[in-house]
């Protein structure tokens, strides 16, 4: 599987694929040389996703975990919280004696207004595993940057799949899957956002479309950095949450 990890532009591919002759009615069914990026398959990402970019960068597209780890910053509660395998990637919370939050995070190379994130996400034994959109760098946790979440809350009771808010360091639940989720299973999580400030979701789980969340809200208008989250609550054991492959982020 092809690993990307430095920004790569369709118009950047559209230009090698003219210079190496390799234009063809299947990406480019009026032979004007621009490549319709809706008929490229990229690591599964749906179609209806890509037809809403027209020129995006793809920040990450990995099987690798470890290639995953070596690609963006990391946040430790706790030195030594997060590590990986080729196959998968551990974020541990807190620690065995304290709440808390670790997280892996990549800021964008400019600020974008649309984003489509893909992770399998299992919650193994910690609160919750969030996939977090962030106005602002993702170096701190929150206040800045605010930012839009999506995560997977095992201990919850028939909410598990929630879309939350955080705007000056105030969480605000925006919508519930009325399910169980169970933890230490994976879970394969997508989202799509444009943000303008009039804010536009759409959610998948395990490939099924889960909802879509729509709202205005001043505060929020831009992506700057995209995190992959784990908390941890309790005080008496480190609790994990860990990701593997597929891991994709574009945004535009």
């Amino acid at each position: 599987m092809t690993e990307i990890f430095q920004p790569t532009s369709w118009s950047y591919i559209k230009n090698r694929l003219k210079r190496e002759g390799a234009e063809n009615k299947l990406y480019d069914e009026d032979i004007n040389g621009s490549i319709d990026i809706s008929k490229l398959n990229l690591i599964g990402v749906k179609n209806r996703f890509l037809k809403n970019f027209s020129d995006p960068e793809i920040l990450v597209a990995t099987s690798s975990m470890k290639h995953l780890l070596n690609s963006v910053d990391e946040h430790e509660h706790t030195t030594g919280n997060i590590s990986a395998t080729t196959k998968e990637l551990t974020i541990i919370g807190g620690s065995s004696t304290s709440t808390g939050h670790s997280y892996i995070y990549a800021d964008l190379y400019f600020p974008a207004h649309k984003a489509y994130i893909k992770a399998n996400l299992n919650a193994v034994s910690c609160r919750h595993i969030a996939i977090d959109i962030c106005d602002d760098s993702g170096a701190n946790l929150v206040n800045p940057p605010d930012l839009y979440d999506i995560r997977i809350v095992p201990p919850a009771s028939l909410s598990d799949f929630r879309l939350a808010k955080t705007v000056a360091g105030s969480t605000t639940f925006l919508a519930a899957e009325a399910v169980d989720l169970s933890p230490n299973r994976y879970y394969l999580v997508e989202i799509y956002a444009k943000i303008t400030g009039n804010n536009y979701f759409e959610v998948y789980r395990d490939g099924e479309f889960i909802g879509s969340y729509e709202e205005s809200e001043s505060a929020i208008t831009q992506i700057q950095s995209i995190r992959i989250r784990v908390y941890d609550d309790s005080t008496s054991e480190a609790q994990e949450g860990r990701v593997c492959a597929p891991v994709v982020i574009i945004y535009e």
